[in-house]
């Protein structure tokens, strides 16, 4: 028998049907087996709507009357359908084409229960359990953050992102969320990605949101995506872990970048690691650092993740393999152009996660991460006891933190003009003083003395103005040096992938300087180390004498 049409959780309650058999030393799968397992799977659509009417009464009575457990040690080999099971089964069906279901969920299961003519009928007879009630049910297929108490802004949110069409997907919450929550410090969030209309033009959406996907959840009639609703659960399970109602905002961002797959953690992805974007997060979001996030956030995920996968069809025999994808070109077509420009149309596979999902070249990761600063603006002031107005203008720069560890060149001092200034100030100021003293010298009594004190005042002021030159030629020479270095440096740093999702980079296969292994991903921290030694400065970024 093939359950083409049933969905994860009819497929979980005809599976834990089997296995209940199997425990109580049955020889064959009844219909009460069946109400069991639906009892049992209160993450089900039927477990979920008879948990809210008898399901422990109902229990008891399969416990103590219609399935005691037989003598013997429990089954191994395989357990057939009882006679009456399989006419439930067909009641099933036959109840879903009525209904025009294309699936088959366990509900669509209770409704072929209900229509047992032997004990199971009439349990769920004699404990109210109608056709209209389970029809009701169909009406929760989906919901999430039902009955659960949410922030005003996490609500806002949500209505707020619902006319972006259906069904709402992750990166269209997040915008909504950073419209709506007033408290949160998103600006710091923007300094990596950009602000709320940059993240809405961004290309990235949920794996299923291509052309006709449909969707798998609501809430309040509004339809998700299944990145959606799994980004929902997630959060709904961080506040009841950590206890905190009403489910806040930052709960629900954390809850959007925990997969990284799904299109709200790709766009805030783009300027920060992924343990940088969550430690940003509690910060700035949540106000708080939760204690142990770090382990309990990819544990939820793998979790929800489990309860929504579909249940192995253990009637079926095991199907071969799909076909292998062709490869991606070979590394000849790594661009090797300057930081910016334009990038292949594939990505290369990261070594650890072995897809390319975000991975993007290190120079334009880097380059996003790095931007220019320039203010101009009215200045006011007094001095002498007048007031002057004025503008001012100022220069700089800004780097996020991601930008800074993938940087190809080490940090410079300053330009050597600033002693070559001061040099030359000291040397004016000082022959100014050393000439006025030498022409007042005619106007002493001791003239002879005055002109040496002048020329041992200009001797004395020449030992500073020498040693800043010094100093300027020795910040000339080293920065002659690390220009020379970053021709050498700059092919294999251009050469770099970045994974946001491990936050690693690797190079991919050719021939690099000594110490570098095509193909494995290295931290940051070592792949910085190892540009800057293939240029020839030392491990703090000093170029090698």
């Amino acid at each position: 028998m093939v359950f083409e049409r049933y969905s994860y959780d009819a497929r979980r309650v005809v599976v834990e049907a089997k296995h209940e058999a199997q425990r109580r030393n049955w020889a064959e799968i009844l219909p009460a087996h069946l109400l069991y397992a639906i009892i049992d799977d209160t993450h089900g659509l039927a477990g979920r709507l008879l948990a809210m009417s008898s399901s422990p009464r109902i229990r008891g009575e399969l416990d103590s009357g219609v399935l005691p457990a037989r003598t013997g040690a429990p089954r191994d080999e395989h357990v057939p359908f009882a006679a009456s099971t399989r006419q439930v089964i067909e009641a099933t069906t036959a109840a879903a084409d009525e209904l025009r279901h294309a699936n088959i969920s366990s509900l669509h299961l209770l409704l072929g229960l209900l229509q047992d003519t032997g004990v199971v009928g009439e349990l769920l007879a004699r404990h109210g359990i109608a056709r209209e009630q389970v029809l009701r049910g169909f009406m929760l297929v989906g919901e999430v953050l039902r009955d659960l108490p949410l922030h005003s802004s996490v609500t806002q949110a949500l209505r707020a992102a619902a006319p972006t069409g259906p069904p709402v997907g992750t990166r269209e919450l997040l915008v909504a969320l950073m419209r709506a929550d007033n408290a949160g410090e998103w600006h710091r969030i923007w300094l990596h990605c950009g602000n709320d209309e940059a993240v809405a033009a961004m290309p990235f959406q949920d794996p299923e949101q291509g052309p006709g996907g449909a969707a798998a959840g609501l809430w309040e009639s509004i339809p998700l995506t299944s990145a959606c609703v799994t980004a929902l659960e997630v959060a709904a399970r961080l506040a009841k872990r950590y206890d905190m109602w009403p489910l806040p905002p930052g709960l629900l961002a954390l809850g959007l970048v925990a997969d990284d797959t799904c299109g709200a953690s790709r766009a805030l992805g783009q300027g920060l690691g992924r343990l940088e974007l969550i430690d940003l997060l509690q910060r700035a979001i949540l106000g708080t650092t939760l204690s142990g996030l770090r382990t309990a956030l990819p544990q939820i995920l793998d979790e929800v993740n489990r309860e929504r996968a579909d249940v192995p069809r253990e009637d079926e025999q095991p199907q071969s393999p799909a076909p292998t994808p062709p490869a991606p070109p070979g590394p000849a077509a790594v661009p090797t152009g300057t930081p910016g420009g334009p990038v292949s149309a594939w990505f290369p596979a990261c070594p650890r996660h072995q897809t390319g999902d975000m991975v993007r070249l290190v120079s334009s990761v880097y380059d996003e991460g790095t931007a220019r600063t320039e203010s101009f603006g009215p200045v006011a002031g007094s001095a002498g006891g007048h007031v002057f107005i004025g503008a001012a203008r100022q220069v700089g720069g800004i780097q996020t933190a991601l930008a800074k560890r993938l940087s190809p060149r080490p940090t410079l001092q300053p330009s050597p003009g600033v002693p070559v200034l001061m040099a030359c100030l000291i040397g004016i100021v000082g022959g100014i003083i050393a000439a006025g003293l030498y022409a007042s010298g005619s106007s002493t009594e001791h003239p002879s003395a005055t002109r040496a004190a002048a020329l041992g005042f200009l001797a004395v002021m020449a030992i500073p103005v020498v040693a800043l030159l010094a100093v300027a030629s020795k910040i000339g020479s080293r920065l002659a040096r690390v220009e020379s270095g970053m021709a050498t440096a700059m092919p294999m740093w251009l050469a770099a992938w970045y994974c946001g999702r491990c936050d690693g980079v690797f190079f991919p296969p050719g021939e690099y300087p000594e110490g570098v292994i095509p193909d494995t991903l290295m931290p940051t921290a070592v792949f910085q180390q190892a540009v800057w030694r293939a240029g020839g400065f030392t491990s703090e970024g000093d170029p090698v004498k």
